[in-house]
């Protein structure tokens, strides 16, 4: 058995109630409240279980400036329709009513036939509504999400040049498992530590190929992928320098990339950059 709709009846008048209850009853759940105040609250805690909501003409003044405000600015609009009861359709009221962003209408002495297919056809295309407006919404989403992606992108592009036009070789390591994906890196540093691995292992292999013996142990405990939690759990950077066998003096670098929520760092950016005749030093 499907459930029924729910239907918010705003009224103090126990006629009105009587007759939504009576015409309506069989085919949705009337929840009533006499006033604006309890039913911003039931719409504030469960909005999506109601269909449609009905307000008195005692009530649409004091709905006009409270309730149909907060109906607004919280975009019910988009998903719930306002329908105002009343006996006489000449009633002032009933003309101001759709100033305050009521639907419309319905008059009492009317075919009760007719007030439920009038309810039937705003619920239906109020749901209608609400499904497009939340796919447009959907669509705009999506659509900001792929120019922030690729505002995002080109920017990356950009930095990873400019740290391509600064360093011998820039690698994106993975401190959890030690594998590195190359940036940025030189022909002949490529060709001895690949364009991927696992970052502990190229270094033994590229600290042959480009250092001093002497730095070689330095080097590798520096690279040290497994220890690199406790060494920048309090620092963004930490870096070395040491004496290369092509360019001279060349300072390695390792950058905190990003954390967890628990502020373990989780990727790191290495750098290697020639800086010639400076003076070593270290700062782990």
């Amino acid at each position: 058995m499907n459930k029924k709709e729910t239907i918010l009846l705003v009224s103090n008048h126990t006629e009105d109630i009587s007759r939504i209850e009576s015409i309506l009853g069989d085919e949705y759940d009337i929840n009533v409240v006499s006033g604006t105040m309890e039913a911003r609250e039931i719409l504030e805690r469960s909005v999506e279980l109601i269909s449609m909501i009905i307000i008195g003409s005692e009530i649409v003044s004091e709905a006009r400036n409270d309730f149909m405000n907060t109906y607004n600015r919280h975009g019910w609009n988009h998903h719930i329709p306002v329908l105002l009861i009343t006996d006489d359709i000449e009633d002032e009221i009933l003309v101001n009513a759709f100033d305050y962003g009521i639907d419309d209408a319905i008059v009492t002495g009317i075919n009760p036939a007719i007030i439920k297919n009038r309810i039937s056809n705003y619920i239906f295309s109020y749901k209608q509504r609400s499904r497009l407006h939340i796919e447009s919404v959907k669509a705009k989403e999506a659509q900001n999400a792929v120019k922030i992606s690729q505002k995002d992108l080109r920017r990356k592009n950009q930095v990873v040049q400019i740290l391509g036009s600064m360093y011998t070789c820039v690698l994106y390591v993975n401190v959890n498992d030690g594998r590195y994906l190359t940036m940025e890196c030189l022909p002949h540093v490529l060709k001895v530590i690949g364009p991927e691995g696992i970052v502990c292992e190229q270094i033994i292999q590229a600290a042959k190929a480009f250092s001093e013996e002497s730095d070689w142990d330095r080097l590798v405990s520096f690279a040290d992928s497994s220890t690199l939690k406790d060494r920048l759990k309090k620092r963004e950077m930490i870096d070395m320098e040491f004496e290369g066998k092509i360019s001279g003096k060349v300072r390695a670098t390792i950058v905190a990339a990003d954390r967890d929520i628990d502020g373990n760092v989780v990727h790191v950016i290495y750098l290697l950059q020639s800086i010639g005749g400076e003076e070593p030093e270290d700062n782990e």
